[in-house]
């Protein structure tokens, strides 16, 4: 027991039991506006609001790091002893004004204890756990998840996001296709308007039971192509239609577009201009399995 207890003193020795932070970079600011900073491991530099310098000390030495300061600012001091010791001992900078020369000053300080830097390693990795729990939080939910969390998400409801499709509007596609009611007409229509965010109506055919027909609004400054739009819309209907029905067509129809003209002529300064384009998606298939598609468009000058 006797022998016990003194290894334990031996080793409780090597740790500092009030761990008095020592003195290492003393920095002089030329002016005011100087700014230093030491968060997440980087030392960061401003003047007047601007970065001059930027510095990760992970893998620097305390002598590295004031090397780097003694560029900008010559009269930096180093001392303390603790020059080959890694930069991350360093704690963050204290700014008081000497009053013999009116300067202002930067001290950074480091601890030099055993305990202290056996801590710090702790805190360090507790930190990234924590970011890490919150992280996995936000994509518990699939409002809040993104990246290839989400996918897991839509792979989890069997719905692929599509090449280049933001977080945005894949998580708007899962809803609308998986949460909105979709068995009638009319709430058909709110699943698509919610996707495409244009003004939809979904019509039965009379003469063909259990076939419908959808016409759509498409904007012309929207950024895609009338064909891309036609093709991602029916590919929506096709995965949230009720069992059993069939889509006929699908329509897009362009809003009429007012525009001005300036010509040379004294009776007529403007000519409206009307432009109606109509895009018709057949959806039944041929025998070669390729889809018929059939487009036209009209403009009229007045």
């Amino acid at each position: 027991m006797r022998l016990l207890n003194r290894f334990l003193d031996w080793v409780h020795d090597g740790f500092s039991r009030s761990p008095a932070a020592v003195e290492v970079i003393v920095i002089r600011a030329p002016d005011s506006s100087l700014r230093l900073t030491l968060e997440d491991n980087t030392l960061v530099c401003r003047q007047a609001d601007a970065v001059v310098l930027s510095v990760v000390v992970d893998e620097l030495t305390v002598a590295e790091v004031y090397g780097q300061l003694a560029v900008l600012y010559p009269d930096s001091v180093l001392q303390g002893g603790l020059d080959d010791k890694s930069a991350r001992i360093l704690l963050p900078p204290r700014r008081f004004m000497d009053s013999s020369s009116g300067q202002f000053v930067f001290v950074i300080g480091a601890y030099q204890s055993l305990l202290y830097v056996l801590l710090d390693t702790y805190a360090t990795q507790l930190e990234a756990v924590r970011d890490d729990m919150a992280a996995m939080l936000a994509q518990a939910y699939l409002a809040t998840a993104a990246g290839e969390w989400l996918e897991v998400w839509g792979g989890y409801f069997g719905v692929a996001r599509l090449l280049d499709e933001a977080d945005d509007d894949y998580v708007r596609r899962i809803v609308a296709g998986l949460i909105k009611p979709k068995c009638n007409n009319v709430s058909m229509e709110v699943a698509i308007e919610a996707l495409f965010r244009q003004a939809v109506s979904v019509e039965d055919i009379a003469e063909r039971p259990s076939w419908f027909r959808v016409r759509s609004a498409f904007d012309l400054l929207g950024g895609t192509s009338p064909t891309e739009f036609a093709a991602a819309m029916a590919a929506f209907i096709g995965s949230t239609k009720a069992a059993g029905t069939q889509l006929d067509s699908l329509s897009l129809v362009t809003p009429t577009i007012g525009d001005s003209l300036a010509v040379a002529q004294k009776a007529r300064d403007r000519l409206p201009l009307t432009i109606s384009q109509t895009h018709f998606f057949d959806g039944r298939y041929g025998f070669n399995g390729v889809i018929q598609f059939q487009a036209t468009m009209t403009g009229e000058v007045l």
